[in-house]
Formats: structure tokens, sequence, C-alpha cells
């Protein structure tokens, strides 16, 4: 392996970590700030303090950045058995509408929100609250993931013809991709059933990064 190549494994290694900590951060941020109620009632908690809630949400807004890089660095991989090069520039453009979209959702929350609270404008907060599936910052956040779901179909499909921890990284970016489009659906067809398949998705992304991690970490053992 060259030193571009060993530069490429680190900076692939290093940004699997980070958004795999965030990702684990980020579920204990929610339970921290989770709220109960009716969504009035949680608006009224949130009006009182909000500090948690937009604590939770500034490190959802840390996600997307280095996931979007270690997408871009693995559709610019060339080390695969298929060479898919239209897919790969179809995916990384889909990256771009996903993290304006989800940036927009996230960053509502610690922003538009807590200061339409503060104005006394209830109903500007609602329709932005993150917790209220017919609120703006919700389809957003939907629809972003469509995006990613697509970016993720067209830069893990070459993946899929691999081995080992390639083709295991293949099949969740499938797997995530796939029911993030169900998600959407279940969204548009106001099924809090199937949409709630949106969190199965974002797991997916767990194990994706472990591969991702495992993969860079063999590629840099250096060979006896």
């Amino acid at each position: 392996m060259n030193d571009d190549q060993q530069k490429f494994m680190r900076t692939l290694f290093c940004l699997a970590i980070i958004t795999l900590a965030i990702l684990i951060l980020w579920p204990v941020m929610m339970v921290l700030s989770q709220l109960s109620g009716t969504m009035d009632e949680r608006l009224a908690k949130l009006a009182a303090d909000s500090t948690p809630y937009r604590l939770n949400f500034i490190v959802a807004s840390l996600i997307a950045p280095p996931l979007v890089l270690v997408m871009i660095m693995l559709s610019r991989f060339h080390g695969t058995k298929k060479q898919t090069p239209l897919l790969n520039h179809f995916g990384m453009i889909m990256l771009a509408p996903y993290m304006i979209l989800v940036t927009i959702a996230y960053s509502a929350q610690y922003t538009m929100v807590p200061a339409a609270l503060a104005a006394g404008d209830v109903q500007t907060a609602r329709q932005w609250f993150f917790e209220n599936p017919q609120g703006f910052s919700y389809f957003f956040n939907q629809l972003g993931y469509t995006f990613f779901a697509l970016s993720a179909l067209a830069i893990g499909w070459r993946y899929l013809f691999e081995s080992g921890l390639l083709k295991g990284i293949g099949f969740l970016l499938l797997g995530s991709g796939i029911l993030s489009f169900i998600a959407f659906a279940g969204l548009a067809l106001q099924n809090e059933t199937i949409n709630s398949v949106t969190f199965i998705s974002g797991l997916l992304m767990l194990p994706f990064c472990v591969l991702v991690m495992l993969w860079a970490r063999k590629e840099l053992k250096p060979i006896p």
C-alpha cells in the first residue's frame, strides 16, 4: 500500500470512529432530553427550559458531516471488483440534499423553536417542533434520509460483489437505504408503524461504522 492509500485508510478510519462516537452519544442525549405529555405540554416544558433539548439536537447536527465524508470516501475507493462510476457520482450528489435537509431539521430545534417559544409564537414552534410528525422538521428529516437512501444504494451496490467486511458494508448500506424508503412511505401513508422503521434504518449505521473501521484498520496493518 502506497502513501496515498495509507492516508486514505487512516482518514477513513478516523472519520468512522468520529461518526460512531456521535451515533452512540445521540441516543444518550435523546434519553436525557426526553419530553412527556401532549404536544402543548412538551412545548411548555421547552419554553421553561430548552437546554437539554437543544444540546440533543446540536449533537444530532454533528452526525451528517462525518457520515457524508465516509460515504464520499467509499464512493471514491477504486479497489473493488466491480466499478460503477455513474452510480458513485449519483450517490455523492444525493448526499448534498440529505445534508441540507437534516441540517435544517435539526438546527431548527436549537434556533427556531426556542426563539418562537420565547416570542410566544406557539404556532410556529409547533410547526417546526421535531416531535410533531406533521411538522416541517420531521418531514425535512425523513425526506433527507430518503436522499441518503438513494446515496446508500448507489454507493453500496458494488460492495455487494465483494467478500468479508466489504460485502457486509454493502449489505448494511442496502438495508439502511431500503428501510429509509419504507419509512418515508409510512410517513406519506400516515402509518406510524411503517414510519417507525426509520429507527432501524438509523441503527444500521452503527454496525456500518464498525465494519468501515475494521476494514480500514485491516488495510493499515503492515504485511509481515
